[in-house]
């Protein structure tokens, strides 16, 4: 993974606002995100999110933090809390790893309006996990 000389930036930013070090850091045009090991999420945020909030304020952008954790599974879990997984399976197609997410219809319906989040989640996984798919089944 690669780290541009402005999200170096960023990350230098989020150390200095939140005394927490971010694993990776992606920017868009309406966000950042950072990724940090799972057990710095709380101190990343802040009390009542004062911490992001002074960051977002500076910097003018949503700032969006996600959990490292060392199994790629628990990750996409945890990224996407709001939704129910029955189950996750890992598949090796032709040397690229794919995640297929088993969902019922009504988290299917629910992941489906969520397709930008879908999107920011594959990318982590991509950068931080070399996985180069999420499909739902």
């Amino acid at each position: 993974m690669k780290i541009s000389n402005e999200e170096i930036l960023l990350i230098n930013a989020l150390q200095n606002f939140s005394g927490v070090t971010a694993r990776d850091c992606i920017i868009s045009t309406k966000n950042i995100l950072f990724v940090v090991n799972e057990k710095d999420v709380g101190n990343a945020i802040g009390k009542k999110g004062e911490k992001i909030n002074k960051l977002k304020q500076k910097l003018k952008k949503n700032i969006e933090i996600y959990g490292y954790t060392e199994k790629p599974e628990n990750f996409i879990k945890n990224s996407l809390r709001e939704i129910k997984i029955n189950e996750i399976t890992e598949q090796d197609n032709e040397g690229k790893k794919i995640f297929y997410l088993n969902l019922d219809s009504e988290n299917k319906r629910k992941i489906f309006t969520q397709t930008g989040k879908l999107k920011k989640i594959k990318e982590l996984l991509k950068r931080n996990y070399k996985i180069d798919d999420i499909k739902i089944k």
